[in-house]
């Protein structure tokens, strides 16, 4: 078995500094994973050697000397020979006879030997003296050491956390490599200590510490597997959020704008320039709630008086840039367009009075979306979004719904079109406050305005049109079958615009809200409502055929449709790539088809059918529109058909629709 002073590479009577110095050199070395026997001999190796170096000091203070371990015992020339056992005699009956006393003499020591025993104590005496002159001038050394230490490791902390004498990562480096070059780091506990300590310095120091991370996790391996708990963890995940963040510094990322406006201070002139730029407090917003949620300790990165500016920004109603723009340019042309010449506007107010006019109606749409849609908005998200029920986040949506059909069906009256035009106006605005609007980038794609088409083809490629735009854009179907409907029906076409229309905005504002309460039900639940969904759809295109002749149930068949019409976006959702671009095709385009097929049947059924020619048209429009309904829904419910009835859905197609 090999000695522990030869595994520790120390001489047999090594101190306790030298003993920690050699084993904290071995431990650098050694890998347990891979040789963990070699690991377990140093480790014994190195408590074996410091209990043999406490009892060697404990025993030099009794002074008494002590071989060193592992030496055999030798005879000395004054050890007097161990005296032989008595034998063992019978007892005897008799008592013993009573013996004198015998005073007996002391050995005479010769002088020489005495001598040589006082010279053998006077070395003792000064080798533990020695000994201890040592151990206290080593324990003063590692004191020492400490302290210097400890002193290099509070300028890293002001410079860091305080910021005394920083200057950049160069020197802040070099801090660094001045405390891991410390002799104290030689010394198991400060060596412990300063990893756990520097971990802590790193996560609270940010972003000052960011040039430290690299050489931290180089020199105590943070990144490589460990025996036992990795210390390192907090400042591997500063490092991950460190690459994330580093893509937005460039120019070309499509969020550097928001970082520069959340990493600068903000001055007078950069806040003016913030409130003018169009569509930067939309990505601000967006960048700062990703850092929040995903990558919490990035706000250590961003400039707080920013983040602070833009929080409150945040937290007041306000009006952006396009309403400004709008409102003072729109009130101009107004004005030119109506007071331009022109028989119909020769004797017209003038132009004064036109933009007066313009400009008060633009400033009462712009103060009416401040105070009456933004500020209750704020106020519900601030206070009452997370708490509320479900009838006051979401009852805005079969109210819209109600009111739809019931101006489709309701007799036309001045009465009741101004009653129904001022709940769609409330059920509108209740949307607007409490729903989240569905920003799809998908709605509305092929119907992009002129000038964004012409940006898109020549000027900026990448530029779409707002999300607004497009989903207008996206409902375009409805207004087309709208027309049909008008064109068969002259009865709905007074009191229905402004129900359906607020309807129509109402799914546009607060889809999004109604997607997720969507996907958040349960599958059984949400299989039945597209089976019931499906069936509904069936139906009613059975209605539109069979309710031709006869115009009483027109708008029975009509309200349905406009209903399903509404109600098919949400699990329109779940459709994939493929199929969602046929459903919209199909509702986008597929009017040109009903017409060219309207205008076939005509022809062939003049003859054959005269008393539904003149409806062929409703009929045709109706089953276009719900062509695109039972897209929507059939497909989803082939996806769940097995929670109809309960049943778990099979694994093989969850592992054939992950692959």
């Amino acid at each position: 078995m090999t000695p522990p002073w030869i595994i520790l590479g120390v001489a047999r009577d090594a101190e306790r500094a030298d003993i920690r110095r050699a084993y904290s050199r071995k431990l650098k070395l050694a890998n347990p994973e891979d040789d963990a026997e070699g690991f377990q001999a140093l480790r014994e190796a190195y408590e074996a050697m410091l209990r043999w170096a406490d009892h060697r000091a404990a025993m030099a203070a009794a002074g008494v000397q002590v071989e060193a371990e592992g030496e055999a015992e030798v005879d000395r020339p004054d050890a007097s020979p161990e005296p032989a056992a008595p034998e063992p005699v019978a007892p005897e009956s008799v008592a013993p006879e009573p013996v004198a006393p015998v005073e007996l003499a002391r050995p005479a020591i010769p002088a020489a030997q005495l001598e040589a025993a006082l010279r053998r104590d006077a070395e003792l005496a000064r080798e533990a003296a020695r000994t201890l002159a040592e151990r206290q001038a080593a324990a003063e050394e590692a004191i020492s050491e400490e302290k210097a230490h400890a002193a290099l490791c509070e300028a890293l902390r002001a410079m860091v956390v305080d910021g005394v004498g920083w200057i950049d990562g160069k020197r802040t480096r070099a801090a660094l490599e001045a405390v891991l070059a410390s002799p104290a780091m030689d010394q198991l506990g400060v060596y412990e200590r300063t990893e756990q300590w520097l971990v802590g310095l790193i996560v609270r120091g940010a972003p000052r510490s960011n040039p430290l991370i690299d050489p931290a996790v180089q020199r105590f391996g943070w990144d490589q597997p460990r025996l036992g708990r990795n210390l390192g963890g907090p400042v591997l995940a500063r490092r991950a959020d460190l690459d994330d963040l580093r893509p937005l510094k460039s120019t070309s990322h499509r969020r550097h704008r928001a970082y520069k406006a959340l990493t600068q201070k903000p001055e007078r002139f950069t806040t003016w320039k913030y409130r003018a730029t169009p569509s930067l407090a939309k990505e601000v917003a967006e960048l700062l709630a990703l850092v929040r949620n995903q990558r919490p300790g990035l706000m250590a990165d961003l400039d707080a008086e920013a983040v602070a500016w833009w929080e409150a920004y945040f937290a007041k109603p306000h009006v952006g840039p396009t309403g400004i723009l709008l409102t003072a340019i729109a009130p101009v042309i107004l004005a030119f367009a109506l007071n331009s010449g022109g028989e119909g506007f020769s004797d017209g107010p003038g132009f004064l009075p036109t933009w007066a006019a313009c400009l008060g109606t633009g400033l009462a749409l712009v103060l009416g979306r401040v105070y009456l849609v933004e500020w209750p908005r704020i106020i519900w998200t601030r206070d009452r979004a997370a708490t509320a029920p479900a009838w006051q986040r979401l009852g805005w949506a079969p109210a819209a719904l109600v009111l739809a059909v019931l101006a489709i069906l309701l007799p036309a009256s001045t009465a009741l079109t101004i009653t129904l035009s001022g709940l769609a106006a409330v059920v509108l605005l209740w949307a607007a406050i409490t729903g989240q609007p569905d920003r799809d980038p998908g709605h509305g794609e092929p119907f992009q305005l002129l000038p964004f088409l012409i940006a898109h083809l020549m000027v900026r490629p990448k530029m779409r049109a707002p999300w607004q735009v497009r989903a207008l854009f996206a409902h375009f179907y409805l207004l087309v079958f709208w027309l049909f409907v008008v064109a068969r029906m002259p009865g709905v076409s007074s009191q229905s615009p402004a129900p359906l229309l607020a309807a129509a905005a109402a799914f546009i504002l607060g889809g999004q809200s109604l997607i997720d309460a969507w996907r958040a039900s349960p599958a059984r639940a949400r299989a039945w409502v597209l089976a019931g969904g499906v069936a509904v759809t069936l139906t009613t295109a059975a209605l539109f055929w069979v309710a031709s002749p006869y115009p009483a149930l027109r708008p029975v068949v009509v309200a349905l449709a406009v209903s399903l019409v509404l109600l098919h976006k949400i699990p329109a959702v779940e459709l994939r790539e493929g199929v969602s671009l046929v459903r919209d095709q199909q509702m986008r385009f597929g009017w040109f088809g009903m017409m060219i097929l309207f205008v076939c049947v005509q022809s062939l059924l003049h003859d054959v059918m005269p008393v539904r020619e003149k409806d062929m048209g409703l009929v045709v429009a109706g089953w276009w529109v719900l062509g695109g309904v039972l897209t929507a829904l059939g497909v989803p419910l082939w996806a769940e058909r097995a929670a109809l009835w309960g049943a778990p859905r099979p694994v093989v197609v969850e592992a054939r629709k992950r692959a």
